[in-house]
């Protein structure tokens, strides 16, 4: 009975928690991070995907503007409120960003 029914769900319960543990191991050890203000701005234009700002999707847009590769206004689906909400967040990243390399000099 041991042999039979036990041992194999034993084996398979030891296998399965190490399998998990090297997956936990793996993703915390490979995972990508993502710039925050990308995440952000992403947050606050969301998923629509119109194509509408030039743009294959949101992302695209997002990680446009985070890297200020693109100027804001081209999302036809936003309300102004969201536009607000992204040039606060892009001004306050100009002055880190604008203070980061006046101390260096």
């Amino acid at each position: 009975m041991f042999v039979q029914y036990i041992l194999p769900i034993l084996i398979f319960t030891v296998a399965s928690g190490l399998i998990a543990f090297g997956l936990c191991v793996t993703s915390n050890k490979f995972a990508v991070k993502t710039d925050p203000l990308y995440d952000k701005i992403k947050s606050i234009i969301g998923e629509v995907n119109c194509g509408a700002c030039g743009y294959a999707g949101c992302a695209g847009y997002s990680k446009a503007l985070s890297t200020f590769e693109d100027n804001l206004g081209k999302c036809r689906p936003m309300k102004q409120q969201g536009y607000e909400q992204i040039q606060q967040i892009l001004n306050e990243e100009k002055s880190k960003r604008l203070q980061h390399i006046n101390k260096q000099e």
